[in-house]
């Protein structure tokens, strides 16, 4: 999974006409800070969260980006 996550990526597509946001959501792995995990794709309406994209359908979402390919 590879979704933008530079900042400057984000704050492009939040102020593109026709383009959403989307960055990577990580989930913390137990009780220590530093232990984390990517799994899944943080989805934006404007500058306001509004979903996931999880397993086939961040895979879906990043071939369609163009940002990895289906093998």
């Amino acid at each position: 999974m590879a979704p933008p996550t530079l900042l400057r990526d984000v704050l492009l597509s939040s102020s593109s006409i026709g383009s959403q946001p989307i960055t990577a959501a990580f989930t913390m792995k137990g009780s220590n800070p530093s232990h984390f995990a990517l799994n899944a794709i943080a989805l934006f309406r404007g500058d306001k969260l509004v979903g996931y994209a999880e397993g086939n359908s961040a895979i879906m979402l990043n071939s369609l980006l163009g940002k990895s390919r289906l093998v």
